[in-house]
């Protein structure tokens, strides 16, 4: 499952993998794991099995949300589906459907920012993202990239530099599972990820909003 380099290693999941075996998935060498929580307005109906379970076994969670371009208030709706819930890697929006662009996913992603109190960042291809053009609202976020079956991860014009890449998959418990690397080693990982206790979340808030200005500032 794992290459013969130092990036750690983690999954994405969703309904699709059913009750995948997450003893299996930690034994296989995953540090962390992005749960789908949603497709449009709908819920992902193996969301609230996985978050626990990934963390029973030590796993970092990611949450992402499938971005539909024809369905109204899903900002609204995915602050109501994570409750009070705190993903280590934070909320991801997985922007990949046709019929998107960038003033659809501009509304979407500053209303999510606002609704939870955080930077939603960014999923997809280096293809779909180039092809809606400018994306002012890419500076201010992270980059998880889709580019499978390439020896370095393909980049969108607007990324200079990604935070996760998809690149494969991998068969654990007789499911097919997509696979990822975090831009770093399995100890860099737990270093910017620790897990967040509830009294330190406004403190994981303002360390976000300070790598975001040093980062407008760079």
């Amino acid at each position: 499952m794992a290459k013969a380099v130092t990036y750690a290693l983690g999954v994405d999941v969703s309904t699709f993998q059913a009750d995948i075996d997450w003893t299996r998935v930690a034994e296989a060498g995953a540090r962390f794991a992005f749960i789908r929580i949603g497709d449009g307005l709908t819920k992902d109906s193996r969301f609230e099995r996985n978050w626990i379970k990934a963390a029973s076994v030590g796993m970092l969670r990611g949450v992402y949300h499938v971005l539909r371009p024809d369905r109204d208030n899903q900002a609204a709706w995915l602050k109501f589906v994570l409750g009070d819930k705190i993903p280590e890697l934070g909320v991801w929006s997985d922007i990949e459907v046709a019929g998107l662009d960038s003033e659809r996913c501009a509304r979407f992603l500053q209303a999510a920012d606002e609704q939870l109190g955080m930077t939603v960042d960014i999923y997809s291809r280096a293809g779909f993202l180039n092809a809606m053009g400018e994306l002012p609202w890419a500076v201010v976020r992270k980059l998880w990239i889709a580019s499978p079956g390439t020896a370095t991860p393909t980049l969108p014009a607007a990324w200079h530099d990604w935070e996760f890449w998809q690149w494969g998959q991998a068969t654990i418990d007789s499911r097919t599972v997509d696979v990822n690397y975090y831009h770093g080693t399995a100890e860099e990982l737990a270093q910017r990820y620790r897990p967040v206790a509830p009294d330190d979340h406004w403190a994981a808030l303002f360390a976000r909003l300070d790598r975001i200005i040093a980062k407008l500032n760079a």
